[in-house]
Protein backbone atom coordinates (compact mmCIF):
# COMPACT_ATOMS: atom_id res chain seq x y z
CA UNK A 1 0.00 0.00 0.00
CA UNK A 2 1.60 3.38 -1.43
CA UNK A 3 0.55 6.17 0.97
CA UNK A 4 1.57 9.71 -0.62
CA UNK A 5 5.57 8.09 -0.39
CA UNK A 6 4.96 6.29 2.30
CA UNK A 7 4.80 2.40 2.27
CA UNK A 8 3.17 0.26 5.02
CA UNK A 9 0.80 -2.43 5.32
CA UNK A 10 -2.04 -3.11 7.70
CA UNK A 11 -2.07 -5.54 10.00
CA UNK A 12 -5.14 -4.71 12.03
CA UNK A 13 -3.03 -4.32 15.60
CA UNK A 14 -2.80 -0.86 17.10
CA UNK A 15 0.86 0.10 18.19
CA UNK A 16 1.11 1.12 21.84
CA UNK A 17 0.55 5.19 21.85
CA UNK A 18 3.21 7.21 24.30
CA UNK A 19 -0.22 9.24 25.17
CA UNK A 20 -2.26 6.41 26.15
CA UNK A 21 -0.01 3.42 27.86
CA UNK A 22 -2.03 0.55 29.00
CA UNK A 23 -0.25 0.52 32.39
CA UNK A 24 -1.01 4.59 33.61
CA UNK A 25 -3.65 5.71 32.36
CA UNK A 26 -2.61 9.34 32.87
CA UNK A 27 -3.16 10.97 29.97
CA UNK A 28 -7.06 9.41 28.97
CA UNK A 29 -9.69 11.15 29.57
CA UNK A 30 -11.70 8.67 30.50
CA UNK A 31 -9.64 6.72 33.04
CA UNK A 32 -10.86 6.34 36.74
CA UNK A 33 -9.71 8.80 38.78
CA UNK A 34 -6.79 7.45 40.94
CA UNK A 35 -6.43 10.41 43.28
CA UNK A 36 -7.54 14.09 43.87
CA UNK A 37 -4.65 16.94 42.77
CA UNK A 38 -3.17 18.98 44.99
CA UNK A 39 -5.52 22.07 43.89
CA UNK A 40 -8.58 19.68 44.66
CA UNK A 41 -7.36 19.27 48.16
CA UNK A 42 -6.54 22.45 49.31
CA UNK A 43 -9.84 23.82 47.90
CA UNK A 44 -11.39 20.81 50.01
CA UNK A 45 -10.00 22.02 52.99
CA UNK A 46 -10.30 25.26 52.52
CA UNK A 47 -14.66 24.66 52.35
CA UNK A 48 -14.33 22.47 55.20
CA UNK A 49 -12.76 25.78 57.04
CA UNK A 50 -15.12 27.84 55.71
CA UNK A 51 -18.09 25.71 57.16
CA UNK A 52 -16.72 25.60 60.49
CA UNK A 53 -15.82 29.19 60.76
CA UNK A 54 -19.58 29.97 59.61
CA UNK A 55 -20.70 27.16 61.96
CA UNK A 56 -18.95 29.25 64.99
CA UNK A 57 -20.68 32.31 63.13
CA UNK A 58 -24.16 31.27 63.50
CA UNK A 59 -23.17 29.80 67.18
CA UNK A 60 -22.33 33.37 67.96
CA UNK A 61 -25.59 34.87 67.01
CA UNK A 62 -27.57 32.39 68.51
CA UNK A 63 -25.83 33.11 71.72
CA UNK A 64 -26.42 37.12 71.26
CA UNK A 65 -29.79 36.53 70.60
CA UNK A 66 -30.75 34.51 73.49
CA UNK A 67 -28.69 37.06 75.53
CA UNK A 68 -30.92 39.90 73.68
CA UNK A 69 -34.22 37.83 74.24
CA UNK A 70 -33.20 37.41 78.12
CA UNK A 71 -32.30 41.34 78.76
CA UNK A 72 -35.93 42.07 76.88
CA UNK A 73 -37.79 39.58 79.35
CA UNK A 74 -36.26 40.81 82.32
CA UNK A 75 -37.20 44.60 81.02
CA UNK A 76 -40.32 43.72 79.97
CA UNK A 77 -41.14 41.68 83.71
CA UNK A 78 -39.77 44.74 85.22
CA UNK A 79 -41.43 47.28 83.25
CA UNK A 80 -44.52 45.45 84.12
CA UNK A 81 -44.02 44.85 87.82
CA UNK A 82 -43.22 48.49 88.39
CA UNK A 83 -46.87 49.57 87.06
CA UNK A 84 -48.78 47.19 89.36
Amino acid sequence: MNLGGFSGTCSGEKRPSPDYDNEYYDNDPFAPKKAKSKAEEAASGVTTGMILSLRESLQNCKDTLATCQHIKHISVTATSQAYE
